[in-house]
């Protein structure tokens, strides 16, 4: 028997982008999904089993605790229809376009600041507090292996702006804490039987990733350029990170970069043209001459 097979996850963000795109691989491969998102789902993700989607804003604790009532409701509906949730991936969030668009860092209106903190931040320790009672259910079908159903995880998604220099100073600080909330949360629910982690992402070319940066047509390609693969992520890589994430039962408080090299110490620099290296000014690399990259790494979503 796949130990995949049989498995029921809550997602976050499942209307687009990394979110749905792991909606999909995990039904392909036989789970059932509970979506969570604000919007209905993506494409090709049609609400009905193995598929539920429940309309609910991260950032709102009453509308968080009012799905996770609606999915243990429908769970008492199905009881035999489908098993507890084992994995919740939280994929809702994003940089903010107010953020992307700004030109000075220093003069980030708060505002936009505090808003990208509550859903990059604030909204997943939300949905972190009302998915562990769910993941703690009991499942009472026979006929699924123990095995399959006995690892329980969280997997948060990040992103490399939080270790680098990036830019979006909100954005890169409410990730950075996704790192913070792993740790001190990895032993209290370890103690539990559940696992947390936090993916960092690097650019994934989603749509929502490409309407932040419309105005610049060589956007991606200058990342892909700076990247030790020469190349961005797909979704479908990041999906099936995040698939591999709920696989892995031993690992725990751990923060796992899948950025195809954008974040490699010296990346920038090899990336320059090497016949720029016997100019008597390039013999000890400047950050001055390297190719400016403030502010160009996307939301993975």
């Amino acid at each position: 028997m796949n130990l995949m097979n049989g498995q029921t996850a809550i997602v976050t963000g499942t209307s687009a982008g990394i979110g749905a795109e792991v909606a999909r691989l995990l039904l392909k491969n036989g789970w059932t999904v509970m979506g969570l998102d604000k919007d209905s789902p993506g494409r090709g993700i049609h609400p009905s089993g193995p598929y539920y989607h429940f309309i609910a804003d991260i950032t709102d604790d009453d509308s968080v605790r009012r799905a996770c009532a609606q999915i243990r409701q429908k769970r008492n509906e199905e009881a035999q229809a489908f098993a507890a949730p084992s994995h919740a991936i939280l994929a809702a969030g994003g940089a903010l376009h107010e953020e992307v668009c700004d030109e000075d860092p220093i003069d980030l209106d708060l505002d936009i600041f505090r808003r990208s903190v509550d859903v990059n931040l604030c909204g997943q320790y939300i949905c972190i507090k009302h998915f562990v009672p769910l993941l703690l259910e009991k499942t009472e079908m026979p006929e699924l292996e123990y095995a399959a159903i006995a690892d329980r995880s969280i997997t948060m998604v990040s992103s490399i702006n939080s270790v680098g220099d990036f830019g979006y100073p909100a954005y890169a600080s409410a990730k950075a804490g996704l790192a913070g909330l792993a740790k001190s949360l990895a032993v209290p629910l370890g103690r539990r039987g559940i696992r947390i982690n936090v993916v960092a992402f690097g650019t994934v070319r989603t749509h929502f990733a490409e309407g932040l940066h419309a105005s610049d047509s060589s956007h991606f390609s200058r990342l892909e350029k700076l990247a030790a693969l020469e190349r961005i992520s797909t979704r479908a890589e990041a999906a099936q990170v995040l698939l591999s994430m709920t696989q892995l039962s031993s690992v725990t408080g751990t923060i796992i970069t899948a950025d195809c090299g954008q974040a490699v110490p010296g990346n920038h620099y090899y990336s320059l043209d090497r016949s720029d290296l016997h100019r008597p000014d390039m013999q000890t690399p400047a950050t001055s001459t390297e190719p400016d990259t403030q502010g160009t790494l996307a939301s993975t979503r």
